[in-house]
């Protein structure tokens, strides 16, 4: 018997393995009216680009196997699964380092958008984007989980003993977590895969590494008064101040280290402000269909990790006040001094919060109040599709992302010229640019009134995170898988001719698909195969597309491959270009590519350009999900021939 062998490729989010499969083939059924028996079979395969000499790295292909409509042809289904790759957390807390962590994945989104999507991007901003990265993986990520981690250790007093009464104890505490910090990050930077988990990770072994330096000194009793430039805790003490020398210490250090958190900030900030001014050329120029996105996704990485991690600092800041340790126990005294200054920006950070939420729920808005127009036949490069076709990426919401950044930055600038001087006032020449600072200054008091409402907002999203985790954890998958896809080993672009640099899951990917394909084909024969058909669906789409474009030709007969909600053109080949493009080579390796689509679908809509030579098929409107069972689907399959 003849076998049609039909390859699933699933879209984002949490999919559950065979998920995918059954129900195409329960659609298969009702749609092809087929009443024969289905066979079950699970197989786990090898997973070559992760295999480690003595361990088996295995993933699970579901395939199914029934007779099909046509005589003396059998349907056989095999699932391509890979959601396992970037799961969902489970809990709060991992929720909320997934989410960290997803804010830091953005840096991955914009380099390869400064990289590959083939545009003459400014050399300024290809020489400081991957700076701007490094230093929040290298440097702000790292001192934020260095400075919590320290903080709550500083709980141990009263309870395990005084800091006040035991200066050498104190130390041998503080040079054992030194220690614990620079063997931690030197062993886990070198199995690192990815490059912000390495720069993480060495980040973290430089602190332990400032921390041992500083635990000497302060065994060696060496002055630190010509620290006072950076923090004002940093005293040398009379005789009389001797017992509490180790709290003053504790003091300097923490002092010490959110000044270099603040500093930190303000580079990046300076940094992000540079880029943009290097591209003021082409700020009018294609205003609602860009290809340059750096800017915005730089942006939604700084204003989400820097509200984020600074509503973390104001809640740790509220609990270890509400604690009865005694108003002058260490930790209360040190973490309210040291990071109260710390999340000033809050104000500014909730308010970026809310205009992003509700920039967005206008453009949900106006999508469905122009769904019609945006499902009707040849809406598409129309200007309704342009500014509100896409919602990942929207052009208005990309707008609010610049304007949150200007927000931030003028907090900054107004925090960083209080903190130099003493008097702005006495170093401004002249009295514009007085009135200028004042006007400022002025507003910056206004707003920061405002803590009070910013801290009940952040106190209320963490409440919402704290009961419903799970569901925020696989809503925020989508966004998540995007940027697993683009992870990189090193910062360079992957795409050079250097086998180090490598996409380190998008490879893990592309490599279980190649090994189903290659598996099926094996098993079932290459005589017996009559007809091959991939069926993909949303980031599916893009996976079988490149993983065919390397594999087809060498296939027993010509594949079809049918993609649905693609965002292969739309996204990954307007803003990623160069890593996304096919030739009349790797398409004449296909029978026939079929791309259905519906014209409200927010992911992916038609598939055109770049090489491709996909026949659009437009369908009613309903959203991005379901395509697999939709009847209207197989009425096109029908048609198409598909089966």
């Amino acid at each position: 018997m003849k076998k049609h062998v039909v390859f699933l490729c699933h879209g984002l989010g949490e999919q559950v393995p065979g998920e995918t499969v059954d129900e195409v083939v329960g659609a298969a059924c009702e749609q092809l009216d087929l009443d024969g028996p289905v066979v079950d079979n699970t197989l786990y395969l090898v997973n070559e680009s992760e295999q480690k000499e003595d361990i088996l790295n295995l993933f699970p292909s579901h395939q199914r196997r029934m007779n099909g409509p046509n005589e003396g042809e059998e349907l056989v289904f095999a699932e391509v699964h890979w959601a396992d790759i970037s799961p969902a957390p489970s809990g709060f807390a991992a929720t909320a380092l997934d989410l960290l962590r997803l804010f830091l994945g953005m840096g991955y989104i914009a380099l390869d958008n400064v990289q590959n999507n083939g545009r003459n991007v400014s050399g300024l901003v290809r020489f400081a984007l991957p700076w701007f990265v490094w230093l929040f993986y290298a440097v702000i990520a790292p001192l934020n989980l260095f400075l919590l981690v320290g903080a709550t250790a500083l709980l141990i007093d009263p309870f395990v003993f005084k800091f006040s009464e035991h200066a050498k104890p104190t130390y041998l505490v503080f040079l054992a977590i030194g220690f614990g910090f620079a063997y931690f990050g030197h062993k886990q930077a070198g199995s690192a895969k990815t490059y912000l988990d390495r720069m993480i990770m060495r980040g973290l072994a430089v602190c332990g590494a400032i921390m041992i330096a500083f635990a000497v000194l302060f065994f060696a009793n060496v002055p630190l008064g010509f620290l006072n430039f950076a923090s004002d805790m940093c005293q040398n003490q009379s005789a009389s101040e001797s017992k509490l020398e180790a709290v003053n210490n504790l003091k300097c250090f923490t002092g010490l280290g959110v000044f270099a958190l603040q500093g930190s900030w303000l580079i990046a900030i300076f940094v992000l402000n540079l880029m943009a001014l290097a591209s003021l050329g082409g700020l009018n120029k294609d205003l609602w269909d860009k290809r340059s996105i750096y800017l915005a996704v730089c942006s939604g990485m700084l204003i989400l990790w820097m509200t984020f991690t600074v509503a973390i600092w104001a809640l740790l800041v509220q609990a270890v006040e509400s604690l009865p340790l005694g108003d002058t126990a260490p930790a209360k005294e040190i973490i309210s001094m040291s990071f109260k200054e710390a999340t000033q920006t809050l104000v500014y950070g909730v308010f970026c919060l809310i205009m992003l939420v509700g920039v967005g729920m206008f453009v949900a808005w106006r999508r469905g109040k122009l769904r019609d127009q945006l499902s009707a036949t040849g809406s598409e490069h129309s200007d309704i599709d342009k500014k509100y076709g896409r919602v990942i990426l929207n052009p208005l919401l990309n707008i609010a992302l610049i304007i949150g950044i200007a927000a931030l930055s003028f907090s900054a600038y107004v925090a960083f010229a209080e903190f130099v001087f003493d008097d702005p006032k006495n170093w401004i020449p002249t009295n514009t640019l007085q009135t200028i600072y004042q006007t400022a200054h002025a507003f910056d008091a206004r707003v920061k009134q405002w803590q009070t409402v910013a801290f009940f907002v952040i106190t209320a999203i963490g409440f919402i995170m704290f009961n419903f985790s799970s569901i925020i954890a696989s809503g925020v998958g989508i966004a998540r898988d995007v940027t697993t896809y683009l992870t990189r080993s090193e910062r360079d672009n992957p795409m050079l001719d250097d086998e180090k640099h490598v996409y380190v899951f998008a490879d893990e990917i592309q490599a279980r698909f190649n090994a189903v394909v290659a598996h099926m084909i094996a098993q079932k024969g290459e005589a017996a195969i009559s007809r091959i058909t991939f069926l993909t669906h949303s980031q599916g789409t893009v996976i079988a597309a490149k993983g065919l474009a390397e594999i087809a030709d060498e296939m027993p007969v010509e594949p079809t491959l049918i993609t649905m909600g693609s965002p292969l053109t739309r996204i990954y080949g307007h803003y990623f270009k160069d890593n996304y493009q096919f030739t009349p080579e790797t398409n004449g390796a296909l029978k026939a590519w079929h791309n259905i689509y519906r014209g409200d679908d927010f992911v992916g809509t038609h598939v055109t350009g770049h090489g491709t030579n996909a026949q659009n098929h437009k369908i009613r409107a309903k959203g991005h999900s379901h395509y697999w069972s939709d009847p209207v689907v197989w009425e096109h399959f029908k048609k198409m021939e598909v089966f």
